[in-house]
């Protein structure tokens, strides 16, 4: 069997900017499947948090990798894996002062967001009502009693924080988990968990093995999937994202038209 080529391209500050996904991006993915190629979504977004662009743009794609690898799902949602942040784990997390100055504890759990510990800075505040996004609302008690969690988003007023939160988190709990500044998030999965990992489980659900992956991000939390491929950034990424990668493209689909 022919093994298609893969592009995997991370979703905010990459393909949607500015609060867009353009035309020509859209137009360059149709290109990309029509030759034959794969497409997928990887973002540090859960699926329901996504969803709403998906549809909005009606961005065509094959495979989604979500929560920096931790939970993958075909395009309608279906999921086909998730890791596991374990209670034990989220116990010892939820004592460390870092955590407990964020804003927020949002968990992923399957397709559905359960939130608690909100505080006025609150991300998931503003997107659950910008989106029209259900949320499941808990007390801090209620945590213990939640469905199995593959992601936990800590949020925080400034991306200095969140930096700082991120490398204290690492630096006491790298044995339980991996945690990314994400701008004014913390994301924190399981560990031996990132993009790289998801996009490797994926080739692997699929039978794609042995693929050409193309991959494109701008943030410190695509770094593991675009040193494992050889990935790209886009023009408006930071310089310390830039000068880790082999190509700057204007756009996802410059990057794509020069790899078809």
């Amino acid at each position: 069997m022919l093994v298609p080529k893969v592009a995997a391209s991370d979703f905010d500050g990459t393909l949607f900017r500015e609060q867009q996904v353009t035309r020509g991006d859209i137009e360059a993915i149709m290109r990309w499947r029509e030759a034959g190629h794969k497409f997928a979504i990887v973002t540090g977004r859960a699926y329901i948090m996504l969803a709403p662009h998906l549809k909005e743009f009606n961005i065509p794609c094959d495979f989604l990798v979500c929560n920096n690898g931790s939970s993958l799902c075909e395009p309608d949602g279906t999921m086909l894996w998730q890791g596991e942040l374990k209670k034990t784990a989220i116990a010892e997390l939820l004592r460390d002062p870092a955590v407990q100055a964020s804003q927020q504890y949002v968990f992923s759990a399957g397709n559905e967001l359960y939130a608690t510990h909100i505080g006025k800075d609150s991300l998931i505040k503003i997107l659950s009502k910008e989106w029209d996004m259900p949320v499941r609302w808990i007390e801090e008690t209620e945590i213990a009693e939640m469905p199995t969690a593959h992601q936990l988003v800590l949020s925080f007023a400034e991306h200095d924080e969140a930096s700082a939160a991120a490398a204290l988190i690492n630096k006491r709990h790298s044995h339980i988990v991996r945690a990314y500044a994400n701008y004014l998030s913390v994301d924190i999965t399981p560990p031996g968990t990132d993009k790289h990992s998801g996009i490797e489980k994926m080739l692997d659900l699929k039978g794609w093995q042995g693929a050409e992956v193309h991959t494109i991000g701008d943030g410190d939390n695509d770094l593991p999937m675009l040193q494992a491929f050889h990935g790209a950034t886009v023009a408006t990424a930071r310089a310390e994202i830039q000068a880790q990668v082999s190509h700057v493209y204007s756009s996802v689909g410059q990057m794509l038209d020069k790899e078809l």
